[in-house]
């Protein structure tokens, strides 16, 4: 059971990634805050990955994918998830409540959190919220210039 562990929030560490897209300058553009995983469709041992991602995405309430990916020349398969409606983002959300991330994707999530919240209320139709919705776009991933580790104080870091 996904949502009686901290498995899951690892795997995210490892290999999750939060995101807000689709801005265009119109306050009534549409805005998507997303979860994303993917994994190949089996591992470096040539076990299949489909059950685990098949839990996760049910845990999450939402569809697994299947896509081609070209790498260097090579194609492969992989499976994604993703997760971008209120539902699925706030199980997700109420989960790593539980499960806390330990590395620098916790501050990702966090700005996921907060534009999750504003988008989904419909907040982000008001300038205010809407410029706030643009910084938190702008400093996650790996346009994040500023980093707090005082989560990890919880945990005797």
């Amino acid at each position: 059971n996904l949502a009686s562990n901290a498995w899951l929030a690892g795997f995210i560490d490892s290999d999750g990634s939060f995101s807000i897209k689709g801005f265009t300058g119109n306050i009534r553009t549409y805005i998507a805050v997303q979860f994303y995983l993917a994994q190949r469709k089996t591992d470096i041992s040539g076990l299949s990955m489909e059950n685990i991602m098949n839990k996760i995405s049910s845990f999450v309430r939402t569809n697994l994918k299947s896509k081609l990916i070209k790498l260097n020349k090579k194609e492969f398969e992989q499976f994604t998830i993703t997760t971008s409606n209120k539902d699925s983002n706030q199980i997700l959300t109420d989960y790593l409540y539980n499960f806390p991330l330990l590395t620098s994707k916790y501050l990702d999530f966090k700005c996921f959190e907060r534009a999750s919240f504003l988008y989904f209320n419909k907040l982000h139709r008001n300038p205010i919220y809407f410029e706030e919705i643009k910084f938190l776009k702008s400093s996650m991933n790996n346009s994040r210039i500023e980093f707090n580790w005082d989560h990890l104080k919880v945990y005797g870091f």
